[in-house]
């Protein structure tokens, strides 16, 4: 990994229920909607070790490696002034699905103001910038 570059890592969670499938979105304090997750810091040894602790510290979701689909696809950008401690900084983020029950306990909710379970059209509606709504596309093409 580059180090002038900051990497992240998004999971997609979704779920099967009889309306079909719903993802989980997250209304963060700044207003944007989005995917679990965020940057790696450096007790991460891995993306998918940042991964899972940002779940845990978002969402209060423990889950294991294995619960990771990889998707291969990433989202190379420059951070604009939404992250102003990064604006001008190239960024790359990488995304997994990641498969829900409905029976997971959800909570701590850091730095979300809201949250929700959405159909895939609404979740492009709500998504804030273009490249994760096209890799959401992607991503979910052989779930739908």
């Amino acid at each position: 990994m580059e180090k002038n570059i900051v990497y992240g890592a998004l999971a997609i969670p979704y779920r099967f229920d009889s309306d079909g499938y719903k993802f989980l979105l997250l209304k963060h304090q700044s207003g944007m909607w989005t995917f679990p997750g965020g940057g790696k810091d450096e007790e991460d040894l891995t993306l998918e070790d940042c991964l899972i602790r940002e779940l845990r510290e978002e969402i209060g979701l423990d889950i294991e490696k294995n619960r990771l689909e990889p998707t291969g696809l990433d989202n190379k950008f420059t951070y604009g002034p939404e992250k102003p401690a990064r604006n001008g900084m190239r960024g790359e983020t990488h995304f997994w699905l990641l498969k829900m029950t409905g029976d997971e306990e959800l909570g701590s909710w850091d730095k979300i103001s809201d949250h929700g379970w959405f159909e895939l059209n609404r979740v492009v509606e709500l998504l804030s910038f273009p490249d994760e709504k096209r890799t959401f596309l992607e991503a979910t093409k052989n779930l739908i």
